[in-house]
């Protein structure tokens, strides 16, 4: 999926400014997630975060900006849960090792 990480903004010759976005492309499982989001994310199991992928690269295709998807898997887990037919209150209380056991098993 593509993920927006900066965003400059610059000025050339003095006169007009243009943006410039650098964009990568990363899979929900290598992306550096923090703060809140990051223990969000390894509550959800290998498969669960590549149906979740398939469908932000449905609703973003685009890419998404690193700060809207953290802020996603941070503040807005229950729009996860619904994508994926899961009631929120069990899935929080899963350990927050989750996506790490899954796939060893």
């Amino acid at each position: 999926m593509h993920v927006w990480s900066e965003s400059f903004t610059f000025a050339l010759n003095n006169k007009s400014k243009g943006i410039m976005k650098i964009m990568t492309d990363t899979g929900l499982n290598s992306f550096k997630f923090w703060s809140g989001a990051k223990d969000n994310k390894n509550r959800f199991s290998m498969d669960e975060i590549d149906t979740i992928e398939a469908i932000l690269e449905d609703c973003y295709p685009d890419g998404i900006d690193e700060t809207t998807l953290n802020d996603l898997f941070w503040f807005d887990t229950d729009t996860l849960c619904e994508w994926l037919d899961l009631d929120p209150e069990e899935w929080i209380e899963r350990p927050d090792d989750y996506w790490e056991n899954s796939w060893k098993n």
